[in-house]
This record gives structure tokens, sequence and C-alpha cells, in this order.
């Protein structure tokens, strides 16, 4: 087989080994889909050398994921991914399992043998943890254990150093089960639960989070302070509920119905650093929210409430004065994008021009849905 194939030709080996694998393996027994494509990968390396770069690239995607592998199979992977100016460690995207992995070097700590690594005055297991991940300098994802403050430390100082597109951590402490890195970013999607439950997953210290991404179901308005309280200093938010669908909503019964759905006023106040807000699934815009949002947060430059509805801020105020709102966006200083979500106008509604206009004024892009439904007590669009 010729040594080269062009890259396209691979790049379709590659999605179709991923997308399709063959998952009957041996004796006829049924393989999980990430099982049989690790299987085929396999094969395609000792095929011919010219998909050795293939069968890599998913083999060390996630190196430990799992896999049962042996003491020594272990630090010879360490190894591995060191060697060739870090070639393979380039490939490694997650190094979800590298907490168990340590755990089971510790348990074999004894007969390991003469095994050199160069992080001193650390045991074996975890010199080891710490040399993957100073090995690995695109990995994405991380889980890793510690049972002193000294070996805290130091997995702090390696992660945060050579670990520069990290978007989630898994360091726990045995007795209290709550992360301990400082991460610059965080991304956590779990549309079953609550936003209270992913609070337990945040760093303890949040003094370096500046990049937030979290999909869930429901969140109480306390919850929803607490958490731009524990991160001031966001730049980038998204926060996206999946329990309320705009579409199956009553739409002109704005904050009568939305419990779990609806962002606090204060909300707007305590973002000061803010540059991106991606809000979407809930009830959050109104004309007095994005007056503090404009006061308090000078430098947002993307606002998007996609999937969201409008709230009233008072019981006889309109959802959606468009001439107040005409007034408020141009007090955004540096804003270049809205969507301002779903409005209570059906299509084409003409209403909608003053705050077009203010928009091509502003030289910003502007973006929104019409409602399409009416309420079905009086038949008409409440706005």
């Amino acid at each position: 087989m010729a040594a080269t194939l062009p890259q396209d030709v691979l790049e379709i080996v590659f999605r179709y080994v991923e997308q399709d694998p063959h998952q009957i393996g041996r004796g006829g027994k049924k393989l999980s889909k990430r099982e049989a494509a690790r299987q085929s990968f396999h094969r395609l390396c000792l095929v011919s050398r010219v998909f050795c770069h293939v069968g890599r690239r998913f083999l060390y995607r996630k190196p430990l994921f799992g896999r049962h592998l042996a003491p020594k199979a272990l630090f010879q992977l360490a190894e591995t991914l060191r060697a060739n100016q870090r070639y393979l460690g380039k490939l490694v995207t997650s190094l979800s399992g590298a907490d168990t992995a340590c755990e089971r070097l510790g348990l074999a700590e004894e007969t390991l043998g003469p095994t050199s690594l160069q992080f001193r005055g650390f045991s074996k297991a975890f010199s080891w943890q710490l040399f993957i991940f100073s090995s690995c300098p695109n990995c994405r994802e991380v889980t890793a254990t510690y049972s002193a403050e000294s070996e805290l430390k130091k997995l702090v100082r390696i992660v945060s150093t050579s670990l520069p597109d990290l978007r989630r951590i898994r360091l726990v402490d045995s007795s209290s089960g709550r992360d301990a890195i400082r991460a610059a970013k965080l991304s956590i999607v779990d549309p079953e639960a609550s936003l209270l439950s992913l609070h337990s997953f945040f760093p303890i210290d949040t003094s370096r989070l500046t990049d937030l991404a979290l999909r869930y179901c429901a969140a109480s308005e306390p919850d929803l302070l607490k958490l731009v309280m524990l991160a001031p200093q966001l730049v980038k938010l998204s926060l996206k509920s999946s329990s309320f669908d705009p579409d199956n909503h009553l739409l002109w019964q704005y904050a009568t119905d939305v419990e779990g759905s609806r962002l606090p006023t204060k909300f707007f106040a305590l973002l000061p650093n803010i540059v991106r807000l991606e809000l979407g699934g809930l009830a959050a815009l109104s004309v007095w929210r994005l007056q503090l949002l404009a006061k308090h947060s000078p430098r947002i430059r993307h606002l998007s409430t996609e999937d969201c509805v409008w709230l009233r801020d008072e019981g006889a105020s309109a959802v959606f004065p468009t001439n107040d709102l005409a007034e408020v966006f141009p007090t955004f200083k540096r804003l270049k994008y809205a969507h301002i979500g779903t409005i209570p106008f059906g299509y084409s509604n003409t209403l909608v021009k003053p705050i077009e206009k203010a928009f091509k004024k502003m030289r910003a892009k502007l973006a929104f849905e019409f409602a399409d439904d009416v309420c079905p007590n009086c038949g008409r669009r409440h706005f």
C-alpha cells in the first residue's frame, strides 16, 4: 500500500469507522459502539502505517476511557505520551479516569519496581498523574485525585500551567467531594439536573472563572443570584434551561407561570465584566432589566436571548413597549449583536420598526422571533 493517502480520504475513513463501527466481536459478542470503534482503529494501525495517524487520533483522544490498564502499562502510556515532541500527547482531549488509574497504581506501589519520573518528593502513583497532565497540552477534561495539601498545591500548579484549554475538571478530595482547582472555563450540560445540583461541580475557588456555560432543568431565583455572585468576574456566560419551552407557553400570561425559569431583576446588575451573555429557555427580558444591564455591564457586545420571552416590569405595564425599548438599546455603548427572543407580535408586525431603526443607527445586528399564537381567552395578542 502506498505510504500516503490524500487527507480527505483519511478523513472519510476516520468518520466512517468512528460513526459506524462493526459492533460484533469475537464469539459473536456485541460490543459497545465506542469499544467496537476502539478495536477497529487498533486493527487499522496494524494494517498499514498510512492509517496510524487515523487510528491514533481516536485511540489517544481518551486513552484512559473504559480501559483496565495494568500498572506497568500505565507507566508505559505516560512515557509514550511524552515522547516524539509530545505528538501523541497533543492528540489527547480527555484524561477522565486518571484518578482511578492513580489509585490503582497506589495499590500496586510496592511492586512497581524502579520507575523514574521527574516529580520528586511524591509517590510514584501521584508522580505518574502529574506526568501525564503535563504531557497533554490540548486536554479539555481531567479527573484527578490527591490525598494531602502538598499534592493538591502541586496539582493546581501543573494543571493551571500545562492545560490552557481545560473546560471540565474533577479534582476531588475523598473527604470533601468538591473540586479544588481554579478554572478559567467551565461547561456543564445536564438537561435533567437542577442548577443547584450543578454548583457541587464548581471549583472551590472561583476567582479565575471567566467563561461559564450551563445547561440545566430548572433553578430558583435565589440560585440564579447565587450563581453570578459566586463569579462576578465572568466575561462569558451561557445559561440555558430545558424546562421552559416558549412555543408551548402562554406568552400572553407573562411572569405568571414561569417559576424555575424566571431571571430575577437583580441578576442583570451583577455582571460588571460581561462581554457575551447568552440565555435560553427563560423568561428573561423587560425594559427595566435591560436598563440595569446597560448600566452595570458597559462592556457587553453580544446579547442573545433566543427561545426566551419577555416579562412585565409591573402588573399594568406593557410587555413590549417598542418606543421605550428603542430608547433603551442605544444606551448599550458597545453592543454589536442582540437576539431579543420571542416578542408578543404576529409575523411582520410593523410595531417593531422603531427598534429596528435604533439598531440600524447603532450599526448593530438585531434578531428576534415573532409569537405566532393568540390568547385562548380573548383571541388577541397582549402587548
